[in-house]
């Protein structure tokens, strides 16, 4: 764990291959469609839906589902889809209630990743990168760095906190699922926090664990590691990411990386003292790309309680986690990669 994500991948100069969604970006850099309208209760700013009535009923109790569906929320298209919470316990929300809905738990995660990623200004991208200035904090970079790493670090937890293997077993499933169901909404930074987490040496080496995940899900975190897999300089995912419209929320470990590439494989000036007008035309096509994927919004519902929970996670260190690890399974017999940490680095 802690590694960089973009770490030794054998990227090339200029980070070839990082603006591949360009030919799909509008014409104007950071442009947002702003269109007036009726907006869904606690969704992102940016999506309109006809005028009818969204305002949600407040949760408090594990009737909360029947709640949501009398309140008109489960009709069709354009209203956004009714949160699944049977099973879930609105007044003291926990992980394995959470795991029991992969569905919902992957929307909660994904609306409060978007609302993070919208707040990523290109200013601090650059800044953070290419001219750094010490002990100043680019905020909406490192609280979107530290979030990743901090909801990594929680995934492990709490399949390590689990002492009886067949319901540890049942964490990682549903984690897969989770993952998985992330991916189906565009949210490749959610996906790879809890992909990356189950890659972790603190979790790979549970050979026990493991053994007793169903073969088909093993099968889908492979999938699902190898899309997200360092090879061919992340050649997988930016083939997918290049057909993805907004709104999703991207791996953002990827453009610190590609920014890095640039920065430090390309010099600011070339013959006769003129300005390296290629290095910033390739730099201003990453943050074109991210303020294109920042468009759009999630046409979801917010389950206040969900995400008080999501926000207020407390996950072990990283020595920790590991500590744990040795002593559920002191012996190691497959050793596991260790690749978590979003670091540009």
């Amino acid at each position: 764990a802690g590694a960089g994500a973009g770490a030794g991948a054998g990227a090339t100069t200029g980070a070839g291959g990082g603006s591949a969604a360009s030919s799909a970006l509008p014409p104007s850099p950071g442009s947002k469609a702003k269109t007036p309208g009726t907006k869904a209760a606690g969704a992102p700013r940016g999506r309109s839906l006809p005028a009818i009535p969204l305002s949600r009923p407040r949760t408090g109790s594990s009737n909360s589902q029947e709640s949501f569906a009398a309140a008109g929320l489960a009709s069709s298209c354009p209203c956004p889809p009714t949160p699944i919470l049977r099973g879930i316990s609105l007044k003291d929300v926990t992980i394995q209630d959470l795991l029991r809905s992969p569905v919902e738990f992957a929307r909660q995660l994904t609306l409060l990743e978007h609302e993070e990623f919208l707040k990523i200004q290109a200013k601090d991208c650059i800044g953070r990168v290419f001219f750094p200035q010490p002990g100043r904090r680019y905020e909406s970079v490192e609280n979107f760095v530290d979030r990743f790493n901090k909801v990594s670090f929680w995934c492990a937890t709490a399949v390590l906190s689990e002492r009886n293997r067949d319901a540890r077993a049942k964490i990682i499933q549903q984690f897969v699922h989770t993952a998985d169901e992330c991916k189906k909404l565009g949210n490749y930074n959610g996906m790879m926090e809890i992909i990356g987490s189950l890659g972790t040496a603190a979790i790979r080496r549970l050979t026990d664990t493991w053994e007793v995940v169903p073969r088909t899900v093993v099968a889908l975190y492979e999938q699902l590691e190898f899309l997200m897999r360092a090879d061919g300089n992340f050649r997988g995912y930016r083939s997918l990411l290049a057909t993805v419209k907004p709104p999703a929320v991207p791996y953002f470990g990827i453009y610190l990386r590609d920014l890095t590439l640039l920065e430090h494989g390309n010099q600011n000036y070339v013959q006769h003292g003129l300005a390296n007008v290629h290095k910033w035309y390739m730099v201003s096509k990453q943050i074109h790309e991210l303020q294109f994927l920042q468009s759009g919004c999630y046409n979801l519902i917010v389950v206040d309680e969900i995400r008080t929970f999501l926000q207020n996670m407390c996950p072990l260190g990283e020595d920790a986690i590991f500590a744990l690890s040795k002593d559920i399974q002191p012996n190691n017999k497959k050793p596991g990669r260790a690749r978590s940490s979003l670091s540009s680095d």
